[in-house]
């Protein structure tokens, strides 16, 4: 019953009060006290029902529906579980039931899913799955069984395929880690770090990062017209090559691991290009301030030309003076935070105002100066927010603040990361914010974004040479992909893709777009021409998804990473026999399905009638006994 309701029952039954000791309190008959008190009382309670009932007063209920906690368990059914014969397919399916059956008597309602290229039923579960779209299967059921209480998250960590996902975390994931352990002897490339260009004449420098393996093995690197082997030994991680300069233009090679007696060699071999330009751009990167972020970016830049820091020193100054600068010399400028400080602005403006083209990155000082941040393209401070990478750790990004006509770029980690902005004659490209140093721990991701960042400095070093702004959203993509150009063109501009022109699409006048299906697995030079004159050249590379069985044993980093993510628990596949227990401590025992509120009338007006009747019925007729009419 509402307030209002009881503040109206309240004074009917004041007034209903007031009536009564009006009409009873002086009689012109004696009446007996006690059938005074009985009169009054009638008449007070049917004056107050009437009076109440006057309001239509409504009352309301809550009805809530409750049933046991749902537990979902997903089960990878990809090959890689089932390698080296550790695990049979009947035992996991056993197991499975078994747990299932076991949850069921701890009291939660149990729905079982399988995966391996997407969600599938439970009794699908074969274990001959080509790839596992781990990240993909997670969101997918989380969206169909949007009432769970916990997910069970059932894999070897190991996320092979096309697609990923990012992550929900309002359910927690409990992850179990099954599958083979790592066999001691599997030697496998796991990374390349090249730069993406080198300057015709520079040495190129090659790091070649492998599996620990207790066999002796051997790198080959075979290129059109040259082959170079190396040693490794056992427990060695890293190989680095200086190889001679290369003459300009795209020069691809393969890298082949060897080793004798090898369980899988399926992950020994990875194709490379690297892409040697006639030129190398001297780098100033502005500091406002020294974190990890700094190294981690500077690492990159390092890789296209000589870096000179410019940070700023505390109170004041700095550790190189910007007075020495050649501002008309060929050079990439790249600010991280800056500006920080009052004395900052003249030099951020004078970069802003000189350049053709600078870099930023937009961190936590956006709102120091906003003539600087309004040419660099945006329109008003916004707050750092969190965002977990898709199998990697939490960035801080702006998500507003752009103006409308900069284009966002995401790479694929479900949130913008990055911009451009083009204006009048200026080209500004920049990261959406800040704690990248993260990334460290995360080959892949760092891989991704070392690829944003030299691409977006690439386009750059374009834009100064051919006023160019058309390129494509990433230069490193998976098979399969949708490669999407758009920017502005002179007329009569053609792109060609290898030997195939692809068409251009107009949008409004000098802003034009271009599709591409990245069918095949390479790298790929595209070419924009204004008849037979060359504009531009940039390097395209498509990679095939990662393949089932390319890395084996158990993901345990990625797994407890999802269950922190989460506030889930990680566990491993010997452990499952505890968990119906673990999970019947964590959470409730009932679970709330649905709560709805209803509003409704105190009571059925016939009801009411005949209590009315009544009480003014027995007050008339006990008047006329005791004689008053």
């Amino acid at each position: 019953m509402s307030w209002g309701t009881l503040l109206w029952l309240g004074v009917s039954v004041l007034v209903g009060i007031g009536a009564a000791v009006w009409s009873y309190a002086r009689l012109p008959v004696r009446v007996p006290r006690a059938w005074l008190y009985t009169l009054g009382t009638l008449r007070a309670a049917s004056v107050a029902a009437l009076i109440f009932l006057l309001a239509e007063p409504l009352y309301t209920r809550l009805i809530q529906q409750e049933a046991p906690p749902l537990v979902v368990l997903l089960a990878d059914n990809s090959k890689s579980l089932f390698w080296g014969g550790q695990l049979t397919l009947p035992d996991y399916r056993a197991a499975l039931a078994q747990l299932a059956t076991e949850l069921r008597k701890a009291g939660f309602e149990v729905r079982r899913y399988s995966f391996d290229r997407g969600l599938k039923p439970a009794d699908s579960l074969k274990g001959d799955g080509d790839v596992s779209w781990l990240s993909y299967a997670i969101q997918e059921v989380l969206e169909r069984e949007p009432q769970a209480t916990a997910l069970l998250v059932v894999s070897d960590g190991q996320e092979t395929g096309e697609r990923t996902a990012s992550v929900p975390a309002r359910v927690p994931i409990w992850t179990i880690a099954t599958g083979p352990l790592a066999p001691p002897q599997d030697a496998a490339i796991e990374e390349v770090l090249l730069p993406p260009w080198v300057s015709e004449g520079q040495p190129i420098q090659l790091e070649v990062r492998v599996r620990p393996s207790a066999l002796p093995s051997t790198l080959t690197l075979t290129w059109a017209g040259g082959r170079h082997q190396v040693p490794v030994a056992p427990q060695q991680n890293r190989v680095v090559l200086s190889l001679p300069s290369w003459p300009k233009g795209l020069h691809r090679f393969v890298l082949t691991l060897s080793a004798a007696g090898d369980p899988n060699p399926s992950n020994n071999t990875r194709e490379e290009a690297v892409w040697v330009r006639p030129m190398r751009p001297r780098i100033y990167l502005w500091a406002g301030e020294i974190t990890a972020d700094v190294a981690f970016l500077r690492r990159v830049l390092e890789r296209i030309g000589p870096v000179q820091v410019i940070a700023a020193r505390k109170p004041t100054g700095y550790t190189y003076p910007p007075d020495s600068i050649v501002w008309r010399e060929r050079a990439l400028h790249v600010l991280y935070n800056f500006p920080a400080r009052a004395e900052d602005l003249p030099w951020a403006r004078q970069i802003a105002q000189e350049n053709l083209f600078f870099f930023v990155v937009a961190g936590a000082t956006l709102e120091i100066d906003t003539l600087f941040w309004s040419m660099a393209g945006w329109q008003k401070p916004s707050l750092l927010r969190a965002h977990p990478v898709p199998r990697g750790p939490v960035i801080y990004l702006h998500q507003e603040g752009l103006r409308p006509t900069a284009q966002t770029l995401d790479i694929g980690w479900g949130q913008p990361v990055a911009y451009r902005y083009f204006q009048g004659n200026r080209l500004v490209a920049g990261l959406m914010g800040e704690g990248w140093w993260a990334l460290r721990a995360f080959p892949d991701l760092t891989r991704q974004w070392d690829s944003l960042v030299t691409a977006l400095l690439g386009q750059g070093l374009a834009f100064q040479e051919a006023r160019l702004t058309f390129f494509p959203e990433r230069n490193r993509v998976l098979q399969g992909e949708v490669v999407h150009w758009q920017g502005w063109l002179p007329p009569g501009t053609t792109l060609r893709i290898g030997q195939q022109f692809v068409p251009l699409q107009s949008s409004s006048e000098g802003f034009y777009q271009a599709f591409w299906q990245a069918d095949s697995v390479g790298t790929f030079l595209y070419t924009l021409l204004q008849g037979e004159k060359v504009l531009f050249t940039g390097l395209l590379t498509v990679e095939a998804p990662a393949r089932e069985l390319a890395r084996l044993g158990r993901d345990t980093l990625y797994l407890r990473y999802l269950a922190a993510l989460t506030a889930g628990q990680a566990y491993n596949w010997e452990d499952w026999p505890t968990l119906p227990t673990r999970l019947r401590e964590a959470f409730p025992p009932r679970r709330l399905v649905s709560s709805r509120r209803e509003v409704l009338p105190f009571h059925e007006w016939q009801v009411w009638l005949v209590v009315l009747l009544t009480l003014f019925s027995l007050e008339w007729l006990l008047r006329r006994y005791v004689g008053l009419y």
